[in-house]
């Protein structure tokens, strides 16, 4: 998996990118207006977080001058939580709050001693609380709001009454518990449970990244010296163990007991120093008699001493919460002594000499605090930072302690050097103990199915929590002390600098699903906060070591070995076309069939009776199969088989979760699994597939005998290598099948489980069969004018075929004609990557964000500033002084003028303006690019989409509005009116009916359509050949509807007709078909859209664009393959002929080779 680097978009720029923004249903605005707003309002000041543009936005952060101030709206003494919210009732689309009044309910709100503050909210889902859905709200002492902070869930749609009640629920967690640790059942006890949502994707872990209800509690108990306090969530609707993790964080009003190294009669060490009676020291200066009784008392004292002489805090709940601590403990069946410390949630417990450590006792007591003021999660990273945190205030204070602790530069930043066992962990060079000190680090822990540590009992240690901690440690050393490190060299601010910087990040910025992200860019925005309020003589420089050292860790970056997620389909150079595919978006495809039991296999997915089986990766289909809690063995298989050609590769993307435990010992125990099998005989026999997967295999070895009590090893896969445990997600896997080239072969997923514990299981989308071939013969996408067509291969080249009068075909030459696709000469070292025609002019746009044309001229449609014709690309540019048009996204042609749209969001024309087409309210031609304008006088902006016709042009804005501008004569602007319109004017209805959710248009002669984001086409304008498809032939100033639906695909027009293309590969056409355009095999006009013949659209497989010109269609496809039809007397069907042909025909180049071959 590629490293995925973080980015922070400055709103001005963030408005540029404004289409990556996944738009939401608004409240008052759409996302994208709340971006614009508070680019406005902040003066362009403010800074927008996420870790790659197809992220949520975690993190908004407002330099002090430019803090959104108190609405005037609300009193003068308006509370923290009313501004928050008023804040977020504006702004809150950006980081995906679409009601704050439903969505939001208030977690705490606090001033500190400075006088500024923060509200933390809790997401909330028909008053359910979201796992890890919280944000912050920052405001400084005039309740200004300076930040947001956090994540949620968007667009949460869920069943929230449950089918297991909450005692039910509990007695399935203890069960499960119990299994995982091989204890009995019985020796644990259970919290009452509550209602919660849950989604793995907001706390980072393994898991199918489904929404679902759930049953929340805590199962505590012992398993020999390990204490047990797992937060278990249970599904509500089925029963599935859903997420479980021991928080136990192991390694002045006080009480300290003493157990004297004698083993406990239970299993609850809370009991042993519950009331003042067993107390050995209470809150007296008088010593003990025992040794460890006074350390602890004493290191404890320390502890709560820093924290409020350095920090102001008074004891874990800054209330004065009576710290307990209990000594020489040793667990009920263990040998003594008990080698170990950890906090509960309720007291301290040491083994016999683990209090000697003043680090390691305020580390346990630090998990106090944060357990009461972030709340951070003791799972993966979340709960890296957690521990990360308590090594930091633990050294901190170790550090600070004027005792008898070693501090000398050999162990200044070892953890725990004072234990009988020695050092546990060193912050400055974590590598000692085997832990990262950066995200990249091949030591970063991120293995989902095999036990972390066995220096941890074996367990998987909730993720990583213990080793990948070094990260911050790392960090923590190089702020305080200095250094130079990867690449960084940072110059030590000092210890108490430092921790005020980390108590205001844990306080006031970390949630309960933090990870690393989250806390580089808090680490950077508290270390400003505190320069701002000058607190601790925090300066800009300090800052900077800061911010160094963040970078140095490299806290923003996603880990090295992170689970791989998608297979390299084919080498450099090379295209993946595709054979056979299915995407389980046709529910009737009949290409597969579950085999009994049936209540296993599900396709689709959404049909299964547990309320579990809808997780696509794309579209809404997926195969599913549920891991049963009982003996099966069930698969589901291909009905027929495919013939398997040279070369060729299968991959599948696919999410899993199969009961496993790795508490048991230091192997993991993988009870359930799946496989994938073959057959070469119709289904007689299978064979395992696992060696020719040659990305994201098999990952694990299914359990032949468990060592739990009750586990048997009745499935029908032990022994066998399977995929076990859990993915990150989705993932795909790539199988090689060159040994089974020419063979008929069907395949099949097959799942095998054991005689109790269920779990989600299966999750499969996107089988695809395919083949590797040249880029320099795949087509990517095609373009068709008047009388000659385009298309642009996969490595970046464009061909070009027919017409050539002008030299539209690129080639240097000026040719009456080509019936071969000739080779485009190249402008630049850059490639094309789209490109639009029409009757005599072709422009491309490069991968540099150019805009090139060639051809005829005559009206400055070229753009470089002059009317000579070219019959090689010339560069487009905005001025006499040869300025060029850059960051181009899109561009597009019509007959003698042509259009740009630039990342910015803004559109520029050049050529013909005798119509207005060129939108910039003049009729003066232009031979430079001009920027179009609304009607209104206002620049057209924020567009995502852009056509031109024959004289007029049309956008999409983001908020998926329609303007069109130019010749209007036939309503072609669908204004409503056939007046000429020099400057954009938006598309409506009947009866000025608002028309909207467009998400793409084509603009043809003197006609245009879109296409809805409910998959239905509108169309308006000219209508003589019936070509707004409404079933007559009358213009309409206004868009009708051109009774399609379930569209996926509207094709890009140059003439009298348009096509579109299913979701189910349907191919339709309506409008003029003199020559056979429309592909249904006749040449009479079609005022209703007609399909693709049956037999033609056998032979052109998944289409992946099409586009219509003067009287010619063509196609391509996942193959890589070009096909044409209709009119070819100027060799425009590309396929070495003039002869015009109703059916189809494959188009090949100047070399003999067609394309896709």
């Amino acid at each position: 998996m590629s490293r995925k680097r973080s980015i922070f978009l400055i709103l001005t720029l963030v408005l540029a990118l404004s289409g990556n923004y996944t738009s939401t249903t608004a409240q008052t605005a759409t996302d994208t207006d709340a971006v614009q707003q508070l680019a406005t309002d902040t003066q362009n000041g403010a800074k927008i977080w996420q870790s790659d543009t197809n992220s949520p936005v975690k993190f908004i952060t407002i330099p002090p001058q430019n803090a959104v101030p108190k609405p005037r709206s609300l009193a003068a003494n308006a509370s923290d939580e009313q501004v928050a919210r008023a804040f977020l009732g504006t702004y809150g689309q950006i980081v995906g709050v679409r009601s704050q009044q439903t969505e939001l309910t208030l977690l705490k709100q606090e001033r500190t001693a400075n006088a500024d503050g923060f509200v933390r909210f809790q997401q909330v889902y028909r008053t359910i609380p979201v796992m890890g859905g919280e944000l912050n709200v920052h405001v400084n002492q005039q309740r200004n709001v300076t930040s947001v902070n956090g994540e949620i869930l968007p667009n949460i749609t869920l069943n929230t009454t449950p089918s297991i009640d909450s005692d039910n629920a509990s007695t399935i967690a203890r069960n499960y518990i119990a299994k995982q640790y091989g204890i009995a059942a019985d020796t644990l006890s259970v919290a009452k449970s509550t209602l919660w949502i849950y989604n793995p994707q907001l706390l980072g872990g393994p898991g199918t990244q489904i929404t679902t209800l759930n049953w929340r509690t805590e199962v505590r108990g012992q398993r020999g010296a390990d204490p047990i306090r797992e937060l278990v969530l249970v599904n509500a609707n089925n029963g599935i163990v859903t997420l479980h993790f021991n928080q136990i964080a192991y390694a002045l009003n006080q009480r300290v007991c003493n157990s004297n190294n004698v083993m406990d009669t239970d299993y609850d060490s809370n009991n042993n120093c519950n009331t003042d009676a067993k107390a050995a020291r209470l809150n007296s200066n008088t010593p003990s008699s025992n040794a460890d009784v006074n350390i602890a008392w004493e290191y404890t004292k320390a502890t709560y001493d820093y924290f409020f002489q350095v920090l102001g805090r008074d004891s874990i709940d800054n209330k004065g919460m009576r710290l307990i601590s209990l000594v020489n403990y040793c667990p009920k069946g263990e040998v003594c002594p008990f080698e170990n410390a950890y906090w509960n949630g309720v007291q301290m417990t040491y083994g016999p000499g683990f209090a000697s450590a003043d680090d390691v006792v305020a580390h346990e007591l630090t998990h106090g605090i944060t357990e009461r003021t972030a709340s951070l999660f003791y799972y993966f990273q979340s709960g890296a930072i957690n521990e990360s945190m308590s090594d930091v205030f633990g050294e901190l204070i170790d550090l600070a302690y004027a005792g008898s602790s070693n501090d000398a530069s050999n162990v200044r930043w070892q953890l725990g050097e004072d234990l009988p066992i020695g050092a546990i962990r060193s912050m400055s060079t974590p590598a000692d103990f085997l832990h990262p000190d950066k995200m990249t680090d091949t030591s970063y822990y991120v293995n989902f199915t095999t036990p972390d540590d066995p220096s941890y009992g074996g367990s998987n240690d909730s993720g990583g929590v213990h080793t990948n901690s070094g990260v911050n440690n790392k960090a923590a050393y190089l702020m305080v002390d200095g250094d130079t490190f990867n690449g960084q060299t940072i110059t030590g601010i000092g210890s108490t600098k430092v921790a005020q910087l980390y108590y205001r990040v844990l306080t006031t910025y970390l949630t309960s699903g933090s990870d690393y992200y989250d806390l580089g860019v808090a680490l950077n925005t508290a270390c400003s906060d505190l320069v701002t309020l000058g607190i601790a003589s925090m300066s800009s420089a300090d800052c900077t070591q800061v911010a160094n050292a963040v970078t140095a860790t490299e806290m923003l970056t996603t880990p090295t070995n992170a689970p791989a997620t998608d297979a390299v389909l084919c080498s450099a150079g090379q295209t993946p076309v595709t054979v056979w595919a299915d995407n389980f978006e046709i529910a009737t495809s009949g290409n597969w069939a579950a085999q009994k039991p049936k209540v296993v296999w599900y396709n689709p997915g959404s049909l299964d009776i547990y309320g579990n089986g809808k997780y696509a990766t794309s579209g809404v289909g997926n195969l599913w199969g549920y891991n049963l809690g009982s003996t099966t063995d069930s698969s589901i298989n291909m009905v027929k088989n495919l013939t398997i050609p040279a070369g060729a590769f299968l991959t599948f993307k696919h999410s899993f979760e199969f009961e496993s435990s790795n508490y048991i010992s230091t192997t993991a125990e993988f009870y359930d699994g799946g496989v994938l099998e073959y057959s070469i005989n119709n289904s007689t026999t299978w064979t395992d597939a696992g060696s020719l997967i040659t990305t994201n295999g098999y990952n694990g070895t299914v359990t032949a005998t468990g060592t739990a009590p009750g586990v048997s090893s009745t499935n029908i896969l032990k022994t066998r290598q399977a995929f076990v445990s859990a993915s990150s997600g989705y993932i795909s896997s790539k199988v090689d099948l060159s040994t089974l080239a020419g063979s008929p072969v069907r395949f099949r997923f097959r799942i095998g489980t054991d005689s109790a514990g269920d779990n989600y299981g299966w999750y499969i989308d996107d089988v695809r069969l395919y083949k590797c071939l040249s880029d320099t013969t795949t087509a990517k996408t095609t373009a068709v004018g008047g009388d000659h067509s385009c298309t642009i291969t996969n490595d970046g080249n464009a061909w070009c075929w027919g017409r050539n009068r002008f030299g539209q075909l690129g080639d240097n030459s000026v040719s009456a004609k080509s019936t071969r696709a000739s080779l485009v000469t190249k402008p630049s070292l850059t490639g094309f990557t789209s490109i639009a025609t029409s009757n005599s002019h072709t422009c491309a746009r490069t991968s540099d964000g150019s805009a090139w044309c060639w051809g005829d001229n005559s009206s400055g449609q070229l753009g470089d500033g002059t009317t000579t014709d070219s019959s090689g690309a010339v560069q487009v540019t905005t001025d006499s002084s040869g300025t060029f048009l850059t960051n181009v996204s899109a561009i597009s042609v019509g007959t003698n003028a042509s259009c740009a749209l630039k990342s910015n969001g803004t559109v520029w024309c050049w050529g013909d303006n005798g119509e207005g087409q060129l939108g910039d309210r003049t009729s003066d031609s232009s031979s430079f690019a001009v920027q179009v304008e609304k009607a209104s006088k206002t620049t057209l902006s924020t567009v995502t989409a852009i056509s031109v016709g024959t004289d007029h042009a049309c956008a999409v804005l983001s908020d998926k509005s329609a303007w069109c501008w130019g010749d209007n004569s036939d309503g072609a602007t669908g204004a409503g009116t056939a007046v000429a319109r020099e400057g954009a004017v938006r598309v409506t209805k009947a009866a000025n009916a608002v028309f909207t959710n467009v998400v793409a248009i084509s603009a043809g002669n003197a006609h245009t359509c879109a296409l809805l984001g409910d998959k239905t086409v509108w169309c308006w304008g000219l209508n003589a050949y019936g070509q707004l498809g409404n079933g007559s032939t009358t213009t309409s100033l206004v868009a009708v509807s051109a009774g399609l639906t379930n569209i996926a695909i509207l094709g890009q027009s140059t003439g009298n007709h348009t096509c579109a293309v299913s979701a189910t590969n349907i191919l339709s056409c309506w409008g003029a078909n003199t020559s056979g355009q429309l592909g249904d095999g006749t040449i009479a006009a079609k005022t209703r859209a007609v399909a693709l013949k049956t037999t033609y659209a056998a032979t052109t497989g998944t289409i992946t664009g099409v586009s219509s010109g003067g009287k010619q269609t063509c196609l391509s496809n996942t193959m890589g393959e070009v096909w044409c039809w209709g009119r070819n007397s100027n060799g425009q069907l590309g396929n070495d002929s003039s002869l015009s042909s109703l059916a189809p025909v494959k188009v090949r180049n100047t070399s003999d080779v067609m394309f896709g071959n």
